[in-house]
């Protein structure tokens, strides 16, 4: 729901809540541009797709394996990372990680190094406050073992990947 502006607007407009009170303003360029405030509410589950759609998609096309075929000791960055492959996002993973025959990575580190660098994440240190939208995980054991998976909050919380281990003392969450 949109609350009353301080000025009318021209040109077209869109503004979302995404949680941290950020709101964006698209204009066209003759329009002239003017500062609002505004306090927008909307069920997230109809705004996620829109905020992230690299990360639902990975989410929905998830599975098990990789299009190489190749099996690994750990497979959770490789198995993730084909999930973003194969939603037809140009994806580019960075040249100097380790990858499988497909070029999917398979170190859940360089995967996280990738996501947090490539974009600008909302990022939570741990699980507690999270009731909503989709989030890459990256999780470490005390051995200092990296995993990471995408998290699902929607009335409800699942997840995909390989894994979730929640009682790992590192619990990183990013929210795209």
């Amino acid at each position: 729901m949109f609350t009353e502006k301080q000025q009318p607007l021209t040109g077209f407009q869109f503004e979302a809540d995404l949680g941290d009170k950020r709101s964006a303003l698209v204009k066209p360029d003759d329009a002239e541009l003017v500062v609002v405030e505004t306090n927008i509410s909307f069920a997230h589950r109809e705004l996620t797709t829109a905020v992230d759609p690299m990360v639902v998609g990975a989410f929905n096309v998830y599975y098990n394996g990789c299009t190489c075929g190749q099996v690994y000791e750990n497979n959770c960055a490789h198995y993730l990372s084909n999930a973003f492959m194969r939603q037809h996002w140009p994806v580019t993973f960075p040249a100097g990680a380790a990858k499988c025959p497909h070029g999917r990575m398979i170190r859940a580190k360089e995967m996280l190094d990738w996501l947090r660098n490539s974009f600008n994440p909302q990022f939570k240190q741990n699980h507690n406050g999270i009731n909503y939208g989709y989030w890459f995980v990256y999780q470490e054991a005390s051995n200092g073992q990296g995993h990471v998976c995408i998290h699902r909050h929607q009335g409800g919380f699942d997840w995909r990947g390989t894994g979730d281990y929640p009682a790992w003392p590192v619990q990183w969450h990013y929210y795209y």
